[in-house]
Formats: structure tokens, sequence, C-alpha cells
């Protein structure tokens, strides 16, 4: 399946450190860029983005609700393949992302193979910031069902919520992590959604809530992604 589940490959290339001038015709490059020529270059940097112009693509709309329930969905037309082929695939794939570094306790909890459906339950860390000595992060909780039919694949997932303390981890000398004890659990439908929040303009995300929704949005749409990469 070429190009397929590319998100689990990494390419390093590495030169060698020092190369003959002789060898396999490499020279030696001596950068005599003047002082003054460099400093223009670091002067040309990437206007700073304002906090409305950040906040702009997870404004009102990008966390849907279903009865109450933050849910996000996507259907993909997969022309050609039966509902056991796609069930076969998207089992597969599922599983590997259980497997992935950053998930504590992810499986795939239901499956019905006559219906080609299964359901997993899936526990990881939400990143926020990460620094030598600290980590900012939360637990981040969900399930996932996934139901194929000839030619199609739904995906849907639900039940979302949060368990942070402060959410940071100190790093010992050793490296060894210490988690915080404690820690506060939030539900989707009560941390993130429009009513919840964003500002009554809707102009902006609220500050509290503002990188668990965030950082929902980016992860929903990278496993959108992931899915669409290994269907179409």
């Amino acid at each position: 399946m070429k190009q397929k589940m590319l998100y689990f490959i990494v390419l390093a290339l590495f030169l060698p450190l020092s190369i003959s001038a002789q060898n396999n015709g490499w020279v030696v490059v001596n950068d005599d860029t003047k002082e003054e020529e460099a400093s223009k270059v670091k002067e040309s940097k990437t206007p700073k983005m304002s906090r409305e112009e950040s906040d702009a693509p997870y404004l009102a709309g990008k966390v849907p609700e279903v009865d109450g329930l933050v849910t996000f969905t996507r259907e993909y037309q997969v022309p050609g393949k039966t509902a056991a082929e796609l069930y076969e695939l998207t089992y597969k794939l599922v599983r590997a992302l259980t497997k992935e570094d950053g998930q504590i306790n992810s499986h795939i909890t239901l499956k019905n193979d006559e219906e080609h459906s299964f359901a997993a339950r899936f526990n990881e860390w939400m990143v926020f910031s990460e620094h030598l000595l600290a980590v900012d992060r939360t637990e981040f909780h969900y399930s996932m069902v996934v139901i194929c039919e000839d030619g199609r694949v739904t995906l849907g997932m639900n039940h979302l919520s949060y368990i942070y303390s402060d959410g940071k981890t100190y790093k010992t000398e050793d490296w060894k992590e210490i988690k915080l004890g404690g820690g506060q659990a939030y539900k989707a439908e009560e941390w993130i959604t429009d009513k919840e929040a964003i500002n009554k303009k809707g102009t902006k995300l609220l500050r509290f809530n503002r990188k668990f929704r965030i950082k929902t949005i980016d992860r929903m749409n990278e496993i959108f992604d992931i899915f669409n990469s290994v269907l179409q």
C-alpha cells in the first residue's frame, strides 16, 4: 500500500561533519558574510499575529455538538472497496493509533465483524508546552466509533474529557517524571464549546479554555487527516 501510513515514517539525512576537499568533489565553504549583512537576515521576521488572528481558525462552529454532546464526525467515500476490506484497513489503522507515543491506556473496546463496525477508547497525553524542566499537559480522553459500508467509512469521536491538575510534570535530574497529585476533570461540553470557550463578541477564545479548545480541534483534524491519507 504505497504512500499509505506516511505519518509513521521519519526520514533523517545526515552529512559528515568534515569532508575532504579532494573527496567526491566536496569543497570547504568559507562564510565571509559581513556582520551588517547577517544582521539584515535577523531583522526579516514574520510579523507576530494578534490574539484575534491566531484564534480565528478556532472560533464559532469548530466544535460541533449533537444533542448537547460534543461530537466530531467525518464521512469518507471510498469507491471500489467493500465493507470487509475497509473494516480490516481501518481496524489496523486504529490499533496502530492506540500504540503511538503519548498513549496512556488506549485500546479497541468493542467490535462487530458482521456489521463491520468497532469502537475504541483513547486515553492520551495532550501537550500544551514543554520546557527543559517542566511540561504543561493534560490527560485527554475520547471515544471513537468506526462504521464501514461498501464504499464508505463513517468516523465519529465523542465523550471527550480532560484530567488536569496544574498540568505540570516536573523532571528530576535523572529525567524521571513526577506527576503532581490530584487533578480536575473537565467534560468537553463544559469547557471547549462555543458557549463556554468564546467571548461574547465572538472575536477570541477565553484565556483558560483557549489551549484546550485549540489542541482538541487540532487533534481531531489530525486524526481525520490520517484516515483520509489511508483511505484515499
